[in-house]
């Protein structure tokens, strides 16, 4: 892919290269008029001032001022052509770190400018191509991995039961149980690769509509109370402005706070409470997701959004889930034109979701 790019490149700088011999053979022309101009003006001054016998001698004189002025004009214009035709050969070559030298303010330099900024946009578009085959290779990579554990361990449970491998009927029961919790995972993590694949890959079309977030949190909160209670756990909506109303895609902005409220869950510290404030600052609506956790450390932050990137302890746990559900989140955020971040203060954790206002 990155050579095909390199090679369609390398084919518009023969083109550009084609235009730059061309502009140079029309400005050596230009300046050969100009002298050209010079040498007949100063025959024809020669002529009416000093008349008979210096019109004999005032051809030769022009013919001479001509030459001179043609190599007078022309030879720092070629010497400059020359270097800048080499420095297009140079970036059709491969070399993108070019450095162009602007000299003037004519058309020359003009297409030095041109040049480099060429040199600049064929440097940026490679880069993310190699970029985005990088991230291609890395996401086969860890996708093959995260499908391989849960699979072998389906394969091995069900192999057990297939043989008949087990002593009594719970023991039958256990590996059934294991092997469904694991074809759950790996449907997760499908489900998962699926979303983010379609969000990073295309133009997602959102369907925007004019949402209270602070209904929108509280419907919410409803549907997560089970494992709430199940989870020794009690969470609270703190509503800040009764402006709360933004513009969203309801289930892709769903999505997001779902992510976040279950992670709150599966990472909070027993007998705790899940904090949601939503307040209203400089026409932004802030939503912030706070708990209490030891699964977090401060070297952990950066790369919380990265795909297929978990703690030490929460990829070790068995709350741990595909990897993807931040990166997820924040693709939506950022496909609203919003803001998402995480702090942690000691062992409180806050994700904070940042989206504009709607004005009514």
């Amino acid at each position: 892919m990155i050579q095909s790019i390199k090679r369609q490149c390398i084919d518009s700088l023969d083109k550009y290269n084609k235009l730059v011999n061309t502009t140079i053979r029309y400005e050596i022309l230009h300046l050969v008029l100009v002298a050209g101009m010079y040498g007949v003006g100063i025959a024809t001054l020669i002529n009416i001032i000093f008349g008979y016998p210096f019109y004999l001698l005032s051809q030769p004189i022009g013919l001479a001022l001509f030459i001179f002025m043609v190599f007078k004009l022309t030879a720092p214009k070629v010497k400059y052509i020359e270097y800048l035709s080499s420095c297009v050969d140079e970036i059709a070559n491969g070399n993108l770190e070019c450095d162009i030298e602007v000299e003037g303010f004519d058309e020359l330099a003009q297409l030095a400018i041109n040049i480099d900024t060429m040199q600049q946009k064929l440097k940026f578009q490679i880069e993310q191509r190699e970029q985005s085959e990088k991230i291609k290779n890395d996401l086969v990579t860890n996708v093959a991995h995260d499908l391989r554990t849960p699979l072998t361990s389906i394969i091995g449970y069900m192999g057990l039961i297939k043989n008949e491998q087990y002593e009594t009927k719970e023991d039958e029961k256990k590996y059934l149980d294991i092997a469904f919790c694991k074809a759950e995972k790996l449907k997760l993590l499908i489900e998962d690769l699926f979303e983010y694949t379609k969000l990073t890959n295309q133009k997602v079309k959102l369907q925007k509509e004019r949402v209270s977030m602070a209904l929108f949190i509280n419907q919410l909160i409803e549907e997560f109370m089970p494992q709430v209670e199940e989870n020794n756990l009690n969470i609270v909506c703190d509503v800040r402005t009764p402006e709360s109303f933004v513009d969203v895609d309801m289930n892709k902005m769903a999505r997001v706070f779902e992510n976040l409220i279950e992670n709150a869950i599966k990472y909070s510290l027993p007998n705790e409470t899940i904090q949601i404030v939503i307040q209203l600052k400089d026409g932004y609506i802030y939503t912030s997701i706070r708990n209490k956790t030891n699964n977090l450390e401060q070297k952990d932050l950066t790369r919380l959004f990265n795909r297929f990137y978990r703690t030490d302890s929460s990829r070790n746990s068995k709350t741990g889930g595909s990897g993807l559900g931040l990166a997820i989140t924040k693709n939506i955020v950022d496909t609203h034109n919003g803001k998402i971040w995480v702090q942690l203060d000691e062992n409180i954790v806050s994700f904070t979701v940042k989206l504009k206002q709607h004005i009514l």
